[in-house]
């Protein structure tokens, strides 16, 4: 009896043995891939960073350019309101110089 005692014995230590060591191997062929998992996250937040950045600067310049038409039509308005001053200013001249030649005396 004490020989298949014994043999039971071995046996169950190499199942163990064995068991342990096929464990370890998965471990070991596990980390490579949570190597590259964690490469592909952190290529993963950099794109994603890169993203934020480009909508921000897209954001960024369609405000600038919301900022420039409001100019361009406050520029055209200083434009036509010059163009109106100038004009009065030629009329009110012309007025002036007509009520000048009707207060000089004629010889």
């Amino acid at each position: 009896m004490s020989r298949p005692v014994a043999l039971v014995f071995i046996l169950l230590i190499l199942i163990m043995t064995s068991q342990f060591e096929w464990k370890q191997q998965l471990v070991n062929e596990s980390e490579p891939i949570t190597a590259l998992s964690k490469h592909q996250q952190i290529l993963n937040k950099q794109e994603l960073i890169k993203e934020q950045i480009i909508l921000s600067q897209e954001k960024k310049i369609h405000e600038l350019s919301e900022l420039v038409n409001i100019l361009q039509r406050q520029l055209t308005d200083c434009k036509v309101v010059n163009i109106q001053n100038r004009n009065e200013s030629i009329v009110d001249l012309d007025e002036r110089n007509r009520l000048r030649k009707q207060d000089i005396p004629e010889d």
